[in-house]
Parts: C-alpha cells; sequence; structure tokens
C-alpha cells in the first residue's frame, strides 16, 4: 500500500509498476485504491516498484522507484542420497567409491542440491572427500551431511565384496522395520 492525495482533493487513480531490476512493468492501472496485493513472487529476491497517480483532469504524478526484498526461502530439512536410495540407511560393499548428493528441501516446496558438508561417524570405515564416500572396511557407519545450520543422518552398512550368495539385514531405527535383501553376486 502507498499514500496518494490530490492538492486540489480530487480522486485519484492509479498505476503500479513493478520489476526484478529498474525496468519496472505496468501491472496494474486504474486502481481507486492505494493499495495492491501481489501474489507469485520468487523468495529472496529484490523487486523494485513505482506509482503514478492521476486526477481526473489528466494530471500525473509518478513515485520515486522503490524497492522490496522477498522473504528468503528456509531450508526445511536435508535428504542424503546415496546409489539412489534416500532412507534412513543404505549398504555398499567394501571397496565401493560413490557420489553423494544432498538434497535441500524448502518450505516453498522446492528443492534443489546443495553442496553440503559430509561427516563420517568412522574414517576407517568410510571415508569422506568432498561430496565422495569410499567404503574402506566393513561395519556400520553413520554419514551425516550438514548444511546451513541443518543436518541429515543415513546409516551405511558395508559389507564384504565377495562373489556367491549374500544377505544383508538391516533395521531402519526411524520406522522400526527390519529389511532382508539376498542374491548372488558375480
Amino acid at each position: 500500500s502507498w499514500i496518494g492525495a490530490d492538492i486540489d482533493g480530487d480522486p485519484l487513480t492509479y498505476a503500479l509498476h513493478i520489476g526484478e531490476s529498474g525496468n519496472v512493468k505496468l501491472v496494474a492501472s486504474g486502481m481507486k485504491s492505494p493499495e495492491y496485493q501481489i501474489s507469485k513472487l520468487k523468495k529472496s529476491t529484490d523487486y523494485y516498484w513505482k506509482v503514478v497517480a492521476c486526477d481526473h483532469k489528466g494530471s500525473t504524478t509518478e513515485s520515486s522507484l522503490l524497492r522490496f526484498r522477498t522473504k528468503d526461502r528456509i531450508l526445511e530439512e536435508l535428504e542424503i542420497v546415496i546409489n539412489y536410495f534416500t532412507k534412513s540407511a543404505t549398504a555398499l560393499a567394501k571397496g565401493d567409491v560413490v557420489t553423494v548428493k544432498v538434497i535441500g528441501h524448502y518450505d516453498d516446496n522446492g528443492t534443489e542440491e546443495v553442496n553440503a558438508k559430509l561427516k563420517s561417524s568412522n574414517s576407517q570405515i568410510l571415508s569422506v572427500s568432498g561430496d565422495t564416500i569410499e567404503a574402506k572396511d566393513c561395519g556400520k557407519v553413520v554419514l551425516t551431511a550438514e548444511y546451513k545450520g541443518v543436518s541429515a543422518t543415513i546409516e551405511v552398512y558395508i559389507v564384504p565384496n565377495i562373489s556367491g550368495v549374500w544377505e544383508i539385514w538391516w533395521r531402519d531405527v526411524a520406522t522400526e522395520n527390519s529389511y532382508t535383501f539376498a542374491g548372488t553376486m558375480t
């Protein structure tokens, strides 16, 4: 909203111009009230605006170019993705080297891959270098991702890299569900 008045007391109509740069565009005109509800603005964005007031005689007055910034996106949670698995646990074979993706989920329902800091609870079993992890030995570790004050964890079970019949069992501590996978490795 804004304040507008004519020195002669004539009624005014308003035209509102808004844009993401100094090059603003007309978004509404003929408004009798000095207010406008804007929708679908991008978060974390600078917007520029001006108002042109017009009386019934055709005289106009233009405001200066003003600026406002929309609220920043709020990071609500992180999701760790290892070999397409995004649950609270996953398994790797000893010797595996994989790239980890961390996805940020925001309050505007948007998502994006973020450059989170990864940390292993035991670097002798699972080492971290940037966004890459290496399964060095068998065992269970917790991989933590941290970004802008938000963190997420995933349990990583490292099993022997062997040929033959195998079975992996793990328990999802968040849901109390147990999982068993079996198969043949060559």
